[in-house]
């Protein structure tokens, strides 16, 4: 399988996953009382890590390797928004995540991981529409 193909595969995998976290799981966790979130929560942040964890490293690996066999304009853009997807998650997503688990109140906490998605969501959306308009060229 060729290096793009192998980008486009993991690109589109991303894809899926955040939209399910976004339109699914995400607000399904606002429906969930106080005690029965957190036990919950703790289960779902150690299962979704396995998927979640191994896509976002290969899938920067992948765009730097290809990055240095071909720097271009795409390429340049789609590796700003990794770093801007990795900041947000390591900085505001996990932190928040670690707070549902920590705090007694986390409705808000919950409303703030929704909304803070939408740009997680919206970078690799755009990730994977660049991937798909110069794939093959």
């Amino acid at each position: 399988m060729s290096l793009e193909l192998w980008v486009l595969l993991v690109d589109a995998m991303m894809f899926l996953l955040i939209w399910l976290v976004q339109i699914i799981i995400y607000p399904g966790f606002l429906y969930y009382n106080e005690s029965d979130m957190k036990s919950w929560h703790t289960s779902y942040t150690g299962r979704i890590t396995y998927f979640v964890l191994p896509l976002m490293l290969g899938q920067l690996i992948l765009h730097s390797y290809t990055m240095l066999r071909l720097v271009d304009v795409y390429g340049v853009i789609t590796l700003l928004l990794l770093l801007v997807i990795w900041y947000i998650t390591f900085f505001v997503a996990i932190p928040l995540h670690g707070r549902i688990d920590s705090e007694m109140e986390t409705q808000s906490i919950r409303n703030r991981l929704v909304r803070i998605n939408w740009y997680r969501t919206l970078g690799w959306t755009i990730i994977f529409i660049l991937n798909l308009i110069t794939y093959g060229q």
